[in-house]
């Protein structure tokens, strides 16, 4: 894979990126509220995400463009998934489709996983039945849109002859 990431539409080559690393949290507005009983329910009011990009590479990043406070999409290289009973899974419509980070599916049986043939419609992937399937998989790679929290931190290391570069965004 040439490209990992695409920052801001543009693909971020393995020559700046190898070691990438992509930490996520989920942050947002919530508590949780103990009723009389002691029953516990969740009070969330929202949920985004923060992400922490960071790389090496033998070239320099390329980032000096953005800007601290102007949002742009961030096309991840890590992959998710959602298991599943049923062969209908709804999947996020923030995804990846360019190859080979489009939508993948999957059958598990016996404890091996089995690419398996899909379809796609409003955000609903549709699993073809296999009758001796344990779960189903839908994987994606997901696309946000996000805006830099911190500026590019970035290091030269004369001796490994490497850039290191990381950067901090959240979901907008």
């Amino acid at each position: 894979m040439p490209n990992v990431i695409k920052v801001a539409g543009l693909s971020i080559p393995v020559q700046v990126a190898f070691g990438l690393n992509e930490n996520e949290e989920r942050i947002g507005g919530f508590s949780f509220l103990r009723a009389q009983d002691g029953t516990l329910t969740l009070m969330q009011r929202w949920a985004k995400f923060r992400v922490a990009i960071s790389a090496d590479g033998l070239t320099p990043d390329g980032l000096d463009g953005l800007s601290l406070g102007a949002s742009f999409t961030l096309s991840f290289g890590a992959a998710r998934s959602i298991f599943s009973a049923s062969n209908a899974i709804t999947i996020p419509a923030g995804r990846r489709s360019d190859a080979p980070f489009d939508p993948k599916a999957f059958y598990w049986h016996g404890g091996v996983r089995t690419s398996a043939p899909f379809s796609i419609a409003a955000n609903v992937m549709t699993i073809t039945v296999l009758a001796t399937t344990e779960r189903y998989e839908a994987m994606y790679w997901r696309e946000l849109t996000m805006l830099m929290v911190e500026r590019p931190s970035r290091t030269w290391d004369g001796s490994a002859l490497r850039y290191r570069w990381s950067f901090t965004a959240e979901e907008v």
